[in-house]
C-alpha cells in the first residue's frame, strides 16, 4: 500500500507469537531494500530513547511475548 512519497506500508498478517522475531526480505522488482522481522519496529522504539513511555512499554511485551513463545514451543 503506498504510504506516501517517502514511506510504504506493508502489511503482513497471521505471523505466530513464535515468528515475530523471522526475518523478511523486502524487494522490489530487482531492488532489495533490506531485511526485516515483525520486531523490528519494537527494536526502533526501545533504542531510540525519545519514544513515549505507554509506545517504550508496548515494545518490551511484545518482545516479552515472543521470548515467552519461544519458550513454550521450544
Amino acid at each position: 500500500k503506498d504510504y506516501n512519497e517517502s514511506y510504504v506500508y506493508i502489511e503482513l498478517t497471521g505471523i505466530a507469537a513464535r515468528e515475530l522475531g523471522d526475518t523478511h526480505t523486502l524487494t522490489v522488482g530487482d531492488t532489495v531494500f533490506g531485511s526485516f522481522s515483525a520486531l523490528s519496529y519494537a527494536k526502533d522504539v526501545l533504542t531510540d530513547g525519545s519514544s513515549a513511555d505507554t509506545l517504550a512499554d508496548t515494545a518490551a511485551a511484545l518482545y516479552r511475548y515472543y521470548e515467552a513463545a519461544e519458550v513454550f514451543f521450544g
